[in-house]
């Protein structure tokens, strides 16, 4: 079993750590916002209140040590907190796991998601010792799709209606990496 909270991480410019409570205002900055909620499993969070549930969810999980890892991803720099990125369904047995990350609309389009996912595909390959990270994207998110290609993922193909959201189901493009063996 994984037990969370997660170890902490850094990239160049990215602390990857633990969410808290105090994120609740930055959270919902970006997680109140059409563009950025279209694309995610979550719903619009309307109010800061929807951001401290969520939170609190999060900490329950790792509580838990439920078989997922969640990171706040925060801006070093800035010292902001600007999104979560994390590795989901982990399944020990196959040694295989799904990578998901939402950043800030207002820190889109610079490398942030890129950067926070490969430190986390690396911490999942060398210290979990993962054989293969997938990710699903919905087929109108195309810089999510690019962030995958950066780091080495290839399309894996479409599963059609997989997802039920907004009363309607929808397709996503399967994403994976898979560690070779001996490296």
């Amino acid at each position: 079993m994984i037990h969370s909270p997660p170890k902490e991480l850094q990239s160049e410019r990215c602390l990857l750590r633990d969410i808290r409570l105090s994120d609740k205002e930055d959270m919902f900055e970006y997680a109140s916002v059409e563009e950025v909620a279209q694309y995610v499993l979550w719903d619009r969070h309307r109010t800061v209140k929807n951001s401290e549930e969520f939170i609190k969810r999060v900490l329950k999980a790792y509580k838990k040590g439920e078989d997922n890892l969640v990171w706040g991803i925060e801006y070093r720099k800035e010292h902001k907190f600007i999104g979560s990125a994390g590795l989901h369904n982990l399944d020990e047995s196959n040694r295989n796991a799904e990578l998901g990350y939402v950043v800030s609309h207002k820190y889109k389009n610079r490398g942030f998601a890129t950067e926070a996912s490969s430190e986390i595909v690396r911490y999942g390959f060398d210290e979990l010792k993962l054989h293969r990270i997938y990710a699903r994207v919905f087929p109108g998110n195309k810089p999510s799709s690019r962030v995958l290609e950066k780091l080495g993922f290839m399309k894996e193909g479409v599963m059609n209606q997989s997802v039920y959201m907004n009363n309607r189901y929808h397709d996503t493009i399967l994403y994976a990496k898979v560690k070779m063996i001996g490296s």
